[in-house]
C-alpha cells in the first residue's frame, strides 16, 4: 500500500515491527523486555497512592464515566494515570 507524503521513518520502523518475529529477538533482548516489563509494572503500583497520582485519578474522573485502576480501567481517561504512573 501506498502513503503520499507518509514519513519515511515512521514507514521504516512499521515494516521493520511488521516482519520482526519472536524467534529472530537475541535471548539478551528478551530477557531485558521482560525485566522492563516488570519494572513498569512495580513502578505503576508503587505510583497508585502518591498525591499527585490521587490528584491525577479525580480530576480525570470527572472529564468522564471511565473507571481509574485498580479497579478496572474501562475508558480513555483511565490510561492516562496508567501510564502516568509508570514513568
Amino acid at each position: 500500500m501506498e502513503h503520499t507524503g507518509a514519513n519515511p521513518y515512521t514507514r521504516g520502523v512499521a515494516d521493520f515491527v511488521s516482519g520482526l518475529r519472536y524467534e529472530a529477538i537475541p535471548a539478551e533482548v528478551l530477557a531485558r523486555i521482560k525485566l522492563l516489563i516488570l519494572d513498569s509494572f512495580g513502578c505503576a503500583l508503587y505510583g497508585t497512592d502518591l498525591p499527585w497520582s490521587q490528584i491525577l485519578i479525580e480530576t480525570l474522573s470527572g472529564l468522564d464515566s471511565s473507571t481509574i485502576p485498580p479497579s478496572r480501567p474501562e475508558a480513555p481517561a483511565s490510561a492516562m494515570p496508567c501510564g502516568w504512573r509508570s514513568t
